[in-house]
């Protein structure tokens, strides 16, 4: 009995031993990966910082080559191939603009403000922004807000949803559809981009809100990863579900929503 006790006593004593060692090997591998992660949290932030200054540096030239192309092409001695070259020019530097103004929202993202935000006002206001574009490419574009009203960052939002109606309707080119509307879950709200178009492809579909990745010509592939960044900011869940051929649905959910008197 004395030496099963013992043998007892020594596998068990063992057994503990080697459990300190793992847990001790454990706490070392985490404290590794914490350092890890703080030195190159570190290294993300001062890379920011980097991209910031140069990105303001860049914006600031542009500008004066804005100007300046809009004075050639305005000037009263120029012919028609001076103006189409000079508004090309002022179309470049809009565009470059807005792909360092993208940029430096994934960098160095804003404060969230929150406030109550009319959904309807809200989408109707998003329509106008993005009417011309829609009818540019044939494009049949709705809007439904439910009267809702959610509580968010109305800036941080409105370039969430101008990035997932562009997309949209660029997908939707030629005849297809947009619809973006308010859909009550529980308490609180989702709201739904979707449209008709080409779809994504499921190799593709775990990538699209990896920066700097995209489907379409001249794109910056930081749209979705940007409406990712501003959905995390709030506390939202963000769905992406598309089938080839059949279209896309983007879905913002989770949001706090706010009755109103005269809400529905």
């Amino acid at each position: 009995v004395q030496l099963a006790a013992a043998s007892i006593v020594t596998v068990g004593a063992i057994a503990l031993g080697a459990w300190l060692t793992v847990s001790r090997l454990r706490q070392r591998e985490l404290q590794a990966e914490l350092i890890l992660a703080c030195e190159r949290g570190a290294q993300h932030e001062r890379l920011a910082q980097l991209g910031a200054g140069l990105a303001h540096e860049t914006k600031n030239p542009l500008g004066i080559v804005r100007g300046l192309a809009q004075s050639i092409g305005g000037a009263p001695q120029a012919d028609e191939h001076v103006r189409r070259l000079a508004g090309e020019i002022v179309d470049e530097a809009d565009r470059t603009v807005g792909r360092i103004n993208s940029f430096l929202t994934l960098a160095r993202p804003k404060e969230v403000e929150l406030r109550t935000v009319d959904v309807d006002a809200f989408f109707e206001h998003m329509r106008m922004l993005v009417q011309p574009e829609a009818d540019r490419r044939s494009v049949t574009l709705t809007v439904n807000g439910d009267r809702q009203h959610i509580v968010a960052d109305e800036d941080l939002l409105r370039r969430a949803v101008l990035n997932l109606l562009v997309n949209a309707i660029r997908a939707s080119e030629g005849g297809g559809a947009v619809a973006a509307r308010a859909l009550r879950d529980g308490d609180t709200t989702t709201l739904e981009v979707r449209d008709d178009g080409c779809g994504i492809t499921p190799e593709d579909l775990p990538r699209v809100t990896e920066p700097y990745f995209t489907r379409f010509e001249g794109g910056t592939g930081l749209g979705l990863s940007i409406v990712e960044q501003i959905a995390r900011a709030h506390g939202w869940g963000l769905k992406i579900a598309s089938e080839v051929g059949e279209g896309t649905q983007v879905s913002l959910r989770g949001m706090k929503r706010v009755e109103c008197a005269h809400d529905g």
